[in-house]
């Protein structure tokens, strides 16, 4: 886990889509998503419900969120 990964995380979360998060912070869309995926796996967790175009929030997502940004 590092800080971009949880600036990933955030932006997804806020956005609530890898599209748009990619274009808010100028990064590529894939490194957005191998963002994620590397915290998912890191902490075997989902963080998002990925339906098709439509990204939510987990409930341990939702947990996340607010300590993620608090850093």
């Amino acid at each position: 886990m590092d800080l971009f990964q949880l600036t990933y995380f955030i932006e997804v979360a806020h956005k609530k889509s890898f599209t748009k998060a990619s274009k808010s912070l100028h990064i590529s869309q894939p490194s957005i998503s191998k963002g994620i995926k590397a915290l998912e796996e890191n902490w075997n967790v989902r963080l998002f419900d990925r339906n098709g175009k439509n990204v939510e929030l987990t409930e341990m997502g939702i947990y996340l969120l607010p300590k993620a940004e608090a850093l």
